[in-house]
């Protein structure tokens, strides 16, 4: 009730902004030029840093138990007990095949998955 007692929503998609001059930008090759600027300087900064401390860094060793962790290939009852933890209704990113298949599957559809 607010809203329509104010007018409606706003539309702030073109609602003019300030360059670094004070200047307003109306148009919207002009407002994603700023946006862009904004965004690149904000997040491309520039650090110093002196190389002799660069070098002095070590880089971290992995244990080699942790290692072998790591690098171990899953079992049967990991790769099942990763598919019953999947959220039903969703494919996965890579794949794009439904979690629901891959459960349905069962011990064979594991398998498949370790190949």
């Amino acid at each position: 009730m607010i809203r329509r007692l104010k007018g409606g929503n706003a539309n702030i998609e073109n609602l003019p902004i300030q360059d670094k001059d004070g200047k307003f930008l109306i148009n919207s090759k002009g407002r994603l030029a700023k946006w862009k600027e904004h965004f690149s300087d904000l997040l491309n900064v520039h650090i110093n840093i002196d190389p002799t401390i660069m070098q002095n860094i070590t880089e971290p060793c992995i244990p080699s138990n942790e290692q072998f962790r790591q690098d171990k290939v899953p079992s049967l009852i990991e790769v099942e007990e990763a598919i019953n933890k999947m959220k039903s209704g969703k494919a996965s990113e890579n794949e794009g095949i439904a979690a629901d298949i891959l459960k349905a599957g069962g011990k064979s559809m594991a398998k498949a998955c370790m190949k």
